[in-house]
């Protein structure tokens, strides 16, 4: 599980203590270092969230999970 978010000022450990504030599921928080600040959420061409584009940029960014 991995968190694309867009912000200015916000960093990831910011982000986390917000969701973890918000009294959210464990299992929907994602763990430290797997968050990706971007400049803009892809977008398909109706205007929908890409999610293979934000799969794609989650792969390239974090490191592969051990085997």
């Amino acid at each position: 599980l991995c968190a694309l978010y867009v912000s200015a000022t916000e960093n990831a450990a910011t982000l986390q203590t917000h969701l973890q504030e918000r009294r959210l599921p464990p299992l929907w928080i994602p763990k430290t270092g797997a968050y990706i600040r971007v400049s803009q959420i892809p977008l398909t061409a109706t205007g929908k969230v890409d999610y293979r584009a934000c799969a794609a940029i989650a792969l390239e960014t974090l490191p592969s999970p051990a085997a």
